[in-house]
């Protein structure tokens, strides 16, 4: 921001010094020649100043993945600001510099979030207990002799109801969207897959090679 309140003064000056001496309108006057080049310079370092801060957004994003309240904070503002656009990110390291490529970098970075890390910070204690305690609910539910309750269109409605709008699609490239306007025509089959879930008490367990 120095740099380009300097260009501003800078630029200030020159019209002031172009004012006092009566205004010429001659395109080769040396006066409305430095006022072209403070103009310019003005440009420039707004340029420069919006690289740094993308930058520095994706840094601030790449480093808060541990926190992922901060981590989705970061994601909305970079998402409703007018610079949204990333230029490159690091993902390890490996540099993604062109839009195809950011957004494979984007995906093998959350990717990445989800998968055991073999590093010092890595906390393993953490993952052990995760497993057993997926074991222990896994057990409880294969054990338990009580009838589950099949989901009725009712619920249905009122889940898709809740489902917000202008959200990432999936791997599926569904989105929220897609459900909610899709009412009517969907349900049918929706429900007849959820129940079928229940039933037998687990899910696909889908890569994007499946699809």
């Amino acid at each position: 921001m120095k740099k380009i309140d300097k260009a501003v003064k800078k630029s200030r000056y020159i019209w002031w010094e172009w004012k006092k001496s009566g205004s010429p309108n001659e395109r080769d006057h040396p006066l409305n020649i430095q006022r072209r080049d403070a103009k310019r310079n003005i440009r420039a370092e707004q340029r420069k100043a919006a690289a740094q801060r993308k930058v520095e957004n994706v840094e601030k994003i790449m480093n808060s993945s541990a926190d992922p309240k901060t981590f989705a904070k970061l994601i909305n503002k970079q998402r409703k600001t007018n610079n949204s656009n990333v230029k490159a990110i690091e993902v390890g390291e490996e540099v993604f510099d062109t839009p195809e490529t950011v957004c494979n970098g984007w995906a093998e970075h959350f990717e990445k979030l989800g998968e055991p890390l073999n590093c010092d910070q890595f906390d393993n204690n953490h993952l052990d207990q995760v497993q057993k305690d997926i074991m222990f609910i896994e057990k409880v539910v294969s054990d338990s002799s009580s009838p589950i309750t099949k989901i009725t269109e009712k619920e249905l409605h009122t889940a898709f109801s809740r489902l917000k709008n202008n959200k990432a699609a999936d791997i599926m490239k569904l989105t929220s969207e897609h459900f909610k306007l899709g009412r009517g025509v969907l349900d049918t089959y929706i429900l007849e897959l959820l129940n079928y879930i229940l039933q037998q008490k687990k899910s696909h367990q889908s890569s994007k090679k499946d699809y």
